[in-house]
């Protein structure tokens, strides 16, 4: 049985459409400048080995450049399960918090 790559991992928790960004390892500091890198840059073989490769900690560029993904941070997990009953009681009355159909819920 082989182990997934950490790009295998985040692909299959994102989808092919999110724009990843290698970080130093251990840290959040970016590896390459990517503010300005169109996402086909992203896509070439040499990119995508690094982001295989396992040297390296993968952010993922949120926002429109990857499909409208978001991150929601909560620092108390009572902050989260109140989130969470909220979001459950409203999603009969209306969508406004469900992702982009391209992400897994």
């Amino acid at each position: 049985m082989t182990m997934a790559t950490p790009l295998e991992d985040v692909t299959g928790l994102f989808g092919d459409g999110a724009f990843l960004v290698p970080c130093i390892r251990g840290t959040k500091v970016p590896a390459v400048t990517y503010t300005q890198r169109p996402f086909e840059a992203t896509q070439t073989p040499a990119y995508r080995y690094a982001l295989a490769s396992g040297e390296f900690n993968i952010a993922v560029y949120l926002g429109q450049v990857s499909g409208g993904l978001c991150a929601l941070d909560f620092d108390r997990d009572e902050d989260l399960a109140a989130f969470l009953a909220a979001k459950s009681s409203s999603r009969s009355k209306s969508k406004a918090h469900s992702p982009p159909e391209a992400f897994p819920r």
